[in-house]
C-alpha cells in the first residue's frame, strides 16, 4: 500500500479522489488537507510516499497560482523521497515547464479530466513513489 496524501481545496474533489485511491487497494489516504500550509505541515507529520495536490490552493505565502508547484518543489527540497503527482485543469505547458525546471525525478503533472481514469492516477503515483517521472499531462508545445 502506497501511502498517500491528497491536497485539494474543493472538498468533492479531495474526498472524490480519496474514495478512488481507497477503493483501488494499492492506496492508502493518510490524509485530505484543503490548503497547501495544511499540505506541507500533513507531510511533515503523516509521513507519506505519495502527495497528489491540485496546482492552484489557498496559501499565504505561496505564488498566486502555482501554489501546488511551489508545495511540490518545497516538499520535494525537505522529503526528498516523497513523489509528488499535480492535478491541473490547465493543458498549458507552462505549467509543466515550472513544475519540471528543477528536475523530473518524482513529480507528475497530470490532467484532472484523467483522474476519473483511475489506472492513469495510479500510474503516475506508482512512478512518483519509485521515483522516476511520470508525465502524464498535455503534450508540450
Amino acid at each position: 500500500m502506497i501511502r498517500t496524501v491528497v491536497a485539494d481545496d474543493h472538498y468533492l474533489v479531495r474526498e472524490g479522489t480519496r474514495r478512488l485511491l481507497e477503493m483501488s487497494g494499492e492506496v492508502t489516504v493518510v490524509g485530505a488537507v484543503g490548503d497547501a500550509d495544511e499540505l506541507m505541515d500533513a507531510v511533515r507529520r503523516l509521513g507519506p510516499e505519495v502527495v497528489i495536490t491540485d496546482i492552484r490552493m489557498p496559501g499565504w505565502q505561496w505564488r498566486q497560482g502555482f501554489e501546488g508547484i511551489d508545495a511540490a518543489h518545497r516538499i520535494r527540497a525537505a522529503h526528498p523521497g516523497v513523489g509528488v503527482v499535480v492535478l491541473s485543469q490547465f493543458a498549458d505547458a507552462l505549467f509543466a515547464f515550472e513544475l519540471f525546471k528543477h528536475g523530473t525525478e518524482g513529480y507528475a503533472y497530470l490532467l484532472k479530466d484523467r483522474v476519473g481514469d483511475l489506472d492513469e492516477l495510479l500510474g503516475a503515483i506508482r512512478a512518483v513513489a519509485s521515483g522516476v517521472l511520470a508525465y502524464l499531462g498535455p503534450e508540450p508545445s
